[in-house]
């Protein structure tokens, strides 16, 4: 399945070098860019493979330059104290940092970005429960 896809793709590149558009069983489309369309005529512009439908796939790897979150774990780094954390939901109703619905709605999200801004979240909250628990063990001690 797998080696079809991708002989599938190549072809339908390999296509769209030689014609403007082609039609490839009435759902795939390629252009002379190199672009290659699922499902519409009109692939998105600046980008070589559009879909219109749902995508299913047994695996996805995304390869991309940026800073991947372990900064969260240095000395240096600044955790949100937590009533600043509480005041900011109250007035915002997401996380810092993350976009809210109606930005994402409008405007779709970067699966490596949405990929790297969770794992930061989530390193993020370790944080707060490693300190929570040095908290409550302080007081568990001054309790005995």
């Amino acid at each position: 399945m797998k080696t079809s896809f991708i002989l599938m793709l190549f072809i339908c590149g390999a296509v769209a070098s030689s014609h403007a558009q082609t039609n490839i069983q009435g759902t795939i489309f390629s252009d002379s860019g190199g672009s290659v369309s699922f499902g519409t005529k009109t692939p998105a512009s600046n980008y070589l493979l559009s879909v219109n439908g749902k995508v299913i796939t047994g695996g996805t790897r995304i390869v991309k330059l940026s800073t991947w979150p372990d900064y969260v774990f240095e000395n240096d780094y600044l955790l949100m104290p937590l009533p600043d954390l509480k005041k900011y939901i109250n007035a915002n109703h997401h996380l810092p940092g993350v976009p809210d619905a109606e930005t994402i709605k409008a405007s779709g999200t970067d699966v490596a970005e949405t990929s790297e801004m969770i794992l930061k979240k989530a390193e993020e909250l370790t944080l707060y429960l490693l300190q929570l628990d040095e908290r409550l063990k302080a007081l568990e001690k001054r309790s005995k």
